[in-house]
C-alpha cells in the first residue's frame, strides 16, 4: 500500500527554488491476527500518524486481514506463535521475522526509497522526525553523529539495536538480503537454540537463544553494513535501555510501549503538544547536496563498515 504524502525523496526543489533534503521511507510492521494490535492499527491509520505517513507502507501477518478501509495485511506462510527462552526471556522470533524480510525482498518496494524501517504496532513513531534525523548537517540541535552515506543502520538503544524500531538504509538491506543466507546462518542457529538442560560448558548464554533484533544487528555487521549510534534521539523506551522516561515529552523520533489505543493517541500528543522536536531547516545550497535517492546519500560523509 502507498501513502503518497507528495514528498520527493533525497533532494528536492522548493517553492522558492532551495535544494529541500529528505528521505523516502518504507515502513512495514508485524501484526499478530489476534489480540489489539489490528485495533490499534485502525485507529492509527485513522489518525494518519506513524508508519502510515511513510512513502510506503506495509502490513505483514500470517493471513490476509483487512486492517482498514484500502488497507490489507500482506499473508506470511507459517505460524508466528513462537517460544521464549534464553538469558532474558525473550521471544525467540528470529525464524518469523526472516519471512518478512524474504517477503520484503521478493516485493521490492523497499528498493524504490532510502530507508527500510520496521515499527512495531506499539511503537509511536514520527516520520518526518526521522527524515530530519538522517539528512541533518549539524548535530546542534539534535544529538548523535550526522548519518553517512551508504549501507547502514541505526543503533537505537546502549546496550544494542532494540526491536521497536529498526532502521536499515536501501544499501543496507540490499547487502542483507545479498548475504544473510550465506554469512549468517551461524547466527541464526544460535538465536534459536534452546538448551533445556542448561548451557554446554564453553558458550556464552548471551550468544544463544535471542531476538530478531540481536540477530539483525549481528549479521548488519557480519556483512559489512555500518552502525551509527543514534540512541540519543531516535527512541524513548519505557522498560528497556536503561532509560524508564516518564512521560513521550522528550525529542525522540519514536516513543515505546504503547500498547492500547489511549495509550498511544496520548503519547502521541503529549509528543506534539511539548513541542520538544527543534526546527530543523533541511534547506541547503546546490553545490554538495547529495541525492538521496540516487546514491544514498543523507547528511554525512560516505560510510565505511568499520567507521
Amino acid at each position: 500500500a502507498l501513502d503518497a504524502t507528495g514528498e520527493a525523496a533525497g533532494a528536492a526543489l522548493d517553492a522558492t527554488g532551495e535544494v529541500q533534503l529528505t528521505a523516502s521511507l518504507y515502513c512495514v510492521a508485524m501484526m499478530m491476527p489476534v489480540g489489539y494490535e489490528r485495533g490499534l492499527l485502525a485507529s492509527i491509520f485513522a489518525k494518519n500518524a506513524g508508519l502510515f505517513r511513510c512513502e510506503a507502507y506495509q502490513i505483514f501477518s500470517n493471513e490476509t486481514i483487512t486492517v482498514a478501509e484500502g488497507v490489507e495485511s500482506y499473508p506470511l506462510p507459517g505460524p508466528l506463535k513462537v517460544a521464549y527462552g534464553g538469558k532474558w526471556g525473550l521471544a525467540l522470533n528470529t525464524d518469523v521475522f526472516i519471512r518478512l524480510w524474504k517477503a520484503m525482498q521478493y516485493i521490492g518496494e523497499y528498493a524504490n526509497h532510502d530507508w527500510s524501517i520496521k515499527v512495531d504496532p506499539d511503537c509511536v513513531f514520527f516520520p518526518d522526525r526521522f527524515r530530519d534525523l538522517v539528512t541533518r548537517r549539524s548535530a546542534d540541535e539534535i544529538p548523535g553523529p550526522l548519518v553517512p552515506q551508504g549501507a547502514t543502520f541505526l543503533n537505537n538503544c546502549k546496550w544494542g539495536l532494540h526491536g521497536p524500531i529498526e532502521a536499515v538504509s536501501t544499501e543496507g538491506m540490499d547487502k542483507f538480503f545479498n548475504e544473510m543466507d550465506t554469512e549468517c546462518a551461524d547466527i541464526h542457529e544460535a538465536s534459536m537454540d534452546l538448551f533445556p538442560n542448561g548451557v554446554p560448558p564453553g558458550l556464552r548464554k548471551r550468544d544463544h537463544a535471542f531476538g530478531e533484533d540481536q540477530y539483525l544487528r549481528r549479521c548488519l555487521k557480519k556483512v559489512g553494513v555500518t552502525e551509527v549510534d543514534e540512541f540519543q534521539s531516535l527512541l524513548s523506551e519505557k522498560f528497556a535501555c536503561g532509560e524508564h522516561p516518564k512521560d513521550c515529552g522528550d525529542p525522540r523520533v519514536a516513543f515505546h510501549a504503547y500498547k492500547t489505543e489511549g495509550e498511544w493517541m496520548r503519547c502521541y500528543d503529549v509528543a506534539l503538544s511539548r513541542r520538544s522536536w527543534p526546527h530543523v531547516d533541511r534547506v541547503a545550497s546546490a553545490e554538495g547536496v547529495y541525492g538521496a535517492s540516487a546514491e544514498g546519500a543523507y547528511g554525512a560523509a560516505p560510510a565505511t563498515a568499520d567507521s
